[in-house]
């Protein structure tokens, strides 16, 4: 957001090597959890689950779209 608001602002920390560096975490992120058991999995699933019907179930109610008929 900020590079379209106020792109002329010092940014003194950037990330050497950028793409390297994101496709080398997301690659550690995959072998990690390809080690975890099966138990872990369906754990995974029915938390992500419960999250997302919160999560839509909160969104639809409170929805200003609805609310307004827009």
């Amino acid at each position: 957001m900020l590079r379209r608001t106020d792109p002329d602002r010092v940014r003194p920390f950037r990330v050497a090597w950028l793409p390297l560096v994101a496709i080398a975490g997301a690659a550690a992120c995959i072998y990690i959890m390809l080690g975890l058991p099966a138990h872990a999995w369906e754990r995974f699933a029915i938390w992500l689950v419960v999250g997302l019907a919160l999560y839509f179930g909160y969104g639809y109610r409170h929805s200003r779209i609805r609310v307004n008929g827009a």
